[in-house]
């Protein structure tokens, strides 16, 4: 899609969890929403839609380790590194100058787990876990949304 994250893309405020972000692209049948919040510590979730389905999904949470780097100077080597092909995250063993991206992990039973980190002349600076999988979706939007409670009993305060 060469949209998301690693991309530059636009970003909006989510209007169902305060101080989220949420990037939208979208490609034919194709759109991958992504929700964060934080920045040195920070909490997403990723859904990939086909035909207006979900079909995977991604939750993760990270930090910047170290206090030294400014999280736009971590993020832009992140960026970089998540643009290399991996069918996970990026790919492992992205290097540019000082900076090393590594990406690790693991599937079993259609579960996806894995860790990213960033290293500075060879010293943790960021790690990242995330967790992932396919979903299924048998039910019709119509029978899924019988099951959502109505607007107007949701009420939140902050």
């Amino acid at each position: 899609m060469n949209k998301g994250y690693a991309y530059d893309p636009k970003k909006y405020i989510d209007p169902f969890l305060p101080r989220f972000k949420t990037i939208i692209s979208r490609k034919n049948s194709h759109t991958f929403i992504d929700r964060y919040a934080g920045d040195e510590q920070f909490m997403g979730q990723t859904v990939y839609y086909k035909n207006k389905k979900p079909v995977f999904g991604m939750n993760y949470y990270g930090a910047i380790v170290d206090k030294k780097f400014k999280p736009a100077e971590v993020y832009a080597f992140l960026k970089k590194a998540l643009k290399a092909k991996s069918p996970y995250r990026g790919l492992d063993g992205f290097r540019e100058g000082f900076f090393l991206y590594r990406n690790h992990y693991k599937e079993r039973f259609a579960m996806i787990e894995g860790e990213e980190r960033i290293y500075y002349k060879k010293n943790l600076i960021y790690i990242l876990k995330y967790h992932a999988g396919k979903i299924s979706v048998t039910r019709s939007i119509k029978q899924w949304s019988r099951n959502l409670l109505p607007s107007k009993s949701i009420n939140i305060k902050f």
